[in-house]
């Protein structure tokens, strides 16, 4: 049995990483899309709790999460791998700086083990991860439906047995405000998502960061996720716009790694789906 992370050695030091992050390297009010610190501090235990040799993280921005992953992955002290997945080759914030610009600002070199992977979208996820399975994945992506379920069903063939999960702005709908109100993708699929060890933290009443666990094999969550992908309305705003090609190109991928089925169950439920739009119209 793995000991556990005795924490106690390593307070001053994680707190001081939060403290330096949120109140001296992050400007006083700067929206870089980051995590809060008490956020913050719920990711690294996390990662601490769950002793992963591979994380995956979907949507990178400043690279906030990022540098507080990687920071509790150096304590532990073993070999392992960090890679993010950006589908912007600039933060979405601001033109003129690249995603992941907070790892060079927090590390002097950028620590051995990280990797970081612009203009690739999750259907890219096979070619980054190449033999190793995933142990973690972090989801903090395009926020309107149905791409936290797409996310995630691109990554299911690359989870280990019994992954962690974790999902940012689960409640932004809620904390946004109007310009909002549509991003209630990850919401939508961490509240409804069968899974175990449902772990969250936040202003009450609207915690907006969520840890749970793959139970069994990630083939078993799939029929889960390919339902939740259909239960909710697709937001019309969602951004990669969910069009034709990117539809195929989701169909091809279910065929290859979940076979014949998966990808009839998918059509099936594209088809209903017009069916009840043009009911509505």
């Amino acid at each position: 049995m793995t000991k556990p992370f005795d924490r106690s050695k390593h307070y001053s030091h994680i707190m001081g990483h939060l403290d330096r992050v949120h109140d001296h390297i992050i400007p006083a009010g700067a929206n870089y899309g980051q995590i809060s610190k008490t956020e913050a501090e719920f990711l690294i235990n996390r990662i601490l709790d769950e002793r992963p040799r591979f994380v995956l993280e979907i949507g990178t921005a400043a690279g906030a999460s990022t540098v507080h992953m990687l920071t509790a992955l150096q304590l532990l002290g073993n070999d392992f791998r960090l890679a993010a997945v950006e589908y912007l080759d600039h933060c979405y914030f601001d033109s003129s700086r690249t995603p992941g610009f907070l790892v060079r600002e927090v590390f002097d070199t950028p620590p051995r083990g990280y990797s970081l992977h612009l203009g690739k979208s999750s259907f890219e996820i096979g070619d980054v991860v190449g033999d190793q399975k995933i142990d973690f994945l972090f989801v903090d992506g395009n926020h309107t439906h149905p791409w936290a379920t797409m996310d995630t069903i691109l990554a299911l063939p690359f989870l280990s047995d019994n992954a962690t999960i974790v999902y940012h702005d689960i409640n932004l709908h809620h904390r946004g405000g109007a310009a909002k109100r549509h991003d209630k993708g990850p919401h939508n699929l961490f509240y409804h998502l069968p899974a175990g060890q449902k772990t969250v933290i936040g202003e009450f009443p609207y915690p907006n960061i969520g840890s749970l666990r793959l139970v069994n094999s990630p083939s078993a969550a799939l029929g889960h996720l390919l339902g939740l992908l259909f239960h909710f309305p697709w937001e019309a705003k969602a951004w990669p716009a969910i069009d034709g090609t990117t539809l195929n190109r989701l169909a091809r991928f279910l065929e290859q790694y979940w076979g014949k089925n998966a990808c009839l169950a998918f059509l099936h439920g594209m088809e209903q789906q017009e069916i009840l739009a043009a009911r509505a119209r």
